[in-house]
């Protein structure tokens, strides 16, 4: 950063012509809950400035939930995933710059590597199972097919392990992630979802 401020973070994506990051550290100190964007068209710059629109929002939840930032993504709006809930930040400019709302509340996502985006949608998977995030609401795909296992076998322990993705040539999403039994943390199951049928397999 040639900016004053040069913070690190867990996350980052753009959307906008922006740099988004969450997950902060400034100064030394950590901001877990902390969502700042760069001046319009140059990354590089961070400092709070109203004539550039860089800013920062702290997220907190009116509802007790945890807005510990585990993920952002950024389209023509950013959605960021948090431990307790789903938020998105859409641009509206001067002087907000960016309006956040939280769109989902105590279902927030397991692990930064437990989401995978195909399009417009974002496949996550969050403490009570498998869900579909479309920028406006989630929608539970798992319940009653694969959720119980799932929250059954997998580790808790190792959760950070966790991996999604999309695959092209089977036009599926991808999520591996360790047993319950793994003694390393070593991912070993691979779970996949069929975009066109909504079907999983193993």
């Amino acid at each position: 950063f040639t900016s004053t401020l040069k913070p690190t973070a867990r996350h980052m994506c753009v959307a906008k012509n922006f740099l988004h990051i969450g997950n902060v550290i400034e100064s030394g100190v950590n901001y877990p809950n902390r969502w700042r964007w760069s001046t319009v068209g140059n990354s590089a710059l961070m400092d709070q400035d109203d004539t550039t629109q860089s800013d920062a929002q702290d997220l907190e939840s009116g509802y007790g939930t945890s807005a510990e930032i585990r993920r952002l993504i950024g389209r023509t709006y950013v959605t960021i995933f948090t431990a307790g809930g789903v938020w998105r930040g859409t641009y509206v400019g001067d002087p907000d710059v960016f309006r956040i709302d939280e769109l989902e509340i105590g279902r927030g996502l397991i692990a930064p590597g437990a989401l995978a985006s195909y399009g417009n949608l974002d496949f996550y998977i969050s403490e009570d199972g498998f869900h579909i995030f479309d920028g406006v609401r989630s929608t539970p795909i798992g319940e009653g097919k694969v959720n119980r296992t799932f929250l059954a076998e997998f580790s808790e322990v190792y959760k950070g392990r966790i991996s999604g993705g999309y695959d092209q040539a089977t036009n599926t999403i991808r999520f591996v992630y360790p047993l319950l039994a793994t003694t390393d943390g070593t991912p070993t199951r691979e779970l996949a979802i069929d975009i066109a049928t909504g079907r999983f397999t193993y």
